[in-house]
């Protein structure tokens, strides 16, 4: 049974204050901090045992950036259909309607709302910016439900990680306002990594082999496999040694792949790992001319080699 539900931003029927004990004074979770960054209204409820719940109407419609309830309505059905196994703790929860009468109506926990948020279509009203919200802010794939908001998290703000990964950059050569670039564009990254992998997941069936999957993008991109990266920059993460614009191709990359794996389903491992190879490869042939003129590797830093005549 839920315990209390909180008011949130410019809801058109609030409950009182008296209603809601001290809780609504602690820090806002990161789906309540979306809201309010990009001003739609989300009902939520939190249980005995701490968990947020949130209607899942409201943040469709917020999200879509539609008033049309059917329309939110429709989207989460064609999300039921691509991938109801992030649907899996969906329940029924008290709603106050704007015109005062409450209803029953869907509600999810925070786990499944980005997965929610993940499944729709890429050029859905304010999709990917509400996704690059929750990542700064600390959420993560499969591991909402433990994630904490810490107050405002801007690109400018970075956590102790990214402090080190800023200091390592500095140390490589790169100025501050260059390795900040980097950073951003880390965050960014995982984003879109994470949107075209999910992707991947549904349009291959059986097993993935994500390592060979990054090795076939990394070949493709830069002639180095993930290993010979690290060895090369001494960054345990291999995209963590890249230079911006490496960092800028890979991502343009998985979005090409996420395009490309949103067009098919049921393919073989083998078949998708042609695909990976075939864009990546497209998109290595403007690295490639890119570090002929800069005459460095953009996936180490490290100048090249040039031929001799």
């Amino acid at each position: 049974m839920a315990k209390k539900i909180l008011p949130q931003g410019q809801q058109s029927h609030p409950l009182s204050m008296s209603e809601t004990d001290n809780s609504a004074s602690a820090p806002k979770r990161p789906p309540l901090r979306a809201a309010d960054e990009y001003r739609f209204d989300l009902q939520h409820y939190i249980q005995e045992d701490g968990t947020h719940y949130y209607s899942v109407q409201d943040w469709i419609a917020g999200v879509a950036k539609t008033s049309d309830t059917q329309q939110a309505s429709t989207l989460l059905q064609n999300i039921k259909k691509r991938a109801g196994s992030v649907l899996k703790t969906l329940t029924q929860l008290p709603y106050r309607a704007s015109d005062g009468k409450t209803y029953r109506a869907t509600f999810a926990d925070e786990k499944t709302i980005y997965g929610i948020t993940q499944h729709m279509r890429a050029n859905t009203g304010i999709r990917d910016a509400v996704l690059e919200f929750l990542s700064d802010a600390g959420v993560t794939v499969g591991d909402v439900e433990q994630a904490v908001a810490k107050g405002e998290t801007k690109p400018s703000h970075f956590s102790k990680k990214e402090q080190s990964l800023l200091s390592a950059k500095i140390s490589q050569g790169y100025s501050e306002d260059e390795a900040k670039t980097f950073l951003v564009l880390v965050k960014e990254g995982k984003v879109k990594r994470r949107q075209w992998t999910d992707v991947l997941k549904l349009a291959v069936r059986g097993n993935i082999n994500y390592g060979r999957v990054t090795n076939v993008e990394y070949l493709a991109l830069f002639n180095m496999t993930a290993e010979e990266i690290r060895a090369v920059t001494g960054f345990n993460i291999a995209r963590d040694g890249m230079t911006p614009t490496g960092r800028a191709f890979v991502t343009a990359a998985e979005l090409a792949l996420e395009a490309a794996f949103n067009q098919h389903r049921d393919l073989t491992f083998q078949q998708a790992l042609g695909i990976t190879r075939q864009i990546c490869e497209a998109c290595g042939i403007s690295v490639k001319n890119i570090e002929n003129i800069l005459g460095i590797s953009l996936a180490t830093g490290i100048a090249l080699l040039k031929e001799r005549n």
